[in-house]
């Protein structure tokens, strides 16, 4: 447990603050000392009183706010259920199984799948059923960026997040990686397991021209 300040740069004012406080105190403290010990000791109660309000109102300007150390954990997994993960998804699901099982008791755990769109297969909770894919996120695609944005959106404020992402990397959204740097941004520790053979070059086809009209049996020149 400790104390952080939203605006801590009001503790600069307070030295000149109590400076000035002692400057406009220093008659009275001229004329105790002249009236004898015990008028000088009640001026200099006064004083310091003085000087802790004026200290506790910077303390209240600063913003105090109670900071303490988290120590659960929320971790959501996303597993990639495209096509292009192909036989591989098995190996992610036994790997999300033996995550699940190594959990601590009071720790968070969730599954989300990702293809052509995001589904929640299991919600974040203490003790998470998981054995394999059951939703149907649609394999003929992989929006990554959807189901990191939803991961993010399922974990608590209140403990340590974490997303673990289970894919071979091949997003057909494009966003990815901007919705990566926004998980930084909030906080959320992101981690990548590779999943099925690396990615090999792309291949685009810009263009395919052949004869409007052929005859049968006739050759006809296809250019790609």
């Amino acid at each position: 447990m400790g104390v952080s300040f939203l605006q801590p740069w009001w503790w600069l004012l307070l030295p000149g603050v109590l400076l000035v406080a002692w400057y406009w105190r220093r008659p009275w403290l001229a004329l105790a000392r002249q009236s004898g010990p015990a008028a000088l000791a009640r001026e200099r109660r006064r004083l310091w009183a003085r000087c802790l309000l004026l200290t506790l109102l910077v303390a209240a300007l600063a913003g105090p706010r109670l900071v303490s150390t988290v120590q659960r954990q929320a971790v959501l997994f996303v597993l990639d259920a495209s096509d292009s993960v192909g036989p591989a998804l098995a190996d992610g699901e036994d790997w999300v199984r033996r995550a699940l099982n190594g959990k601590a008791p009071s720790d968070l755990a969730g599954v989300v799948t990702a293809g052509s769109r995001a589904l929640v297969e299991e919600p974040p909770d203490t003790a998470p059923v998981f054995h394999r894919v059951q939703t149907d996120p649609g394999t003929e695609a992989s929006d990554l960026a959807a189901a990191l944005r939803l991961a993010g959106s399922l974990l608590p404020a209140d403990a340590r997040r974490r997303v673990v992402l289970l894919s071979d990397g091949r997003d057909t959204s494009g966003e990815a990686l901007a919705a990566a740097r926004e998980l930084r941004q909030e906080g959320v520790r992101l981690d990548v397991v590779p999943l099925g053979r690396p990615a090999g070059p792309d291949l685009r086809l810009e263009s395919v021209t052949l004869p409007a009209q052929a005859f049968a049996g006739e050759s006809a020149a296809l250019q790609v």
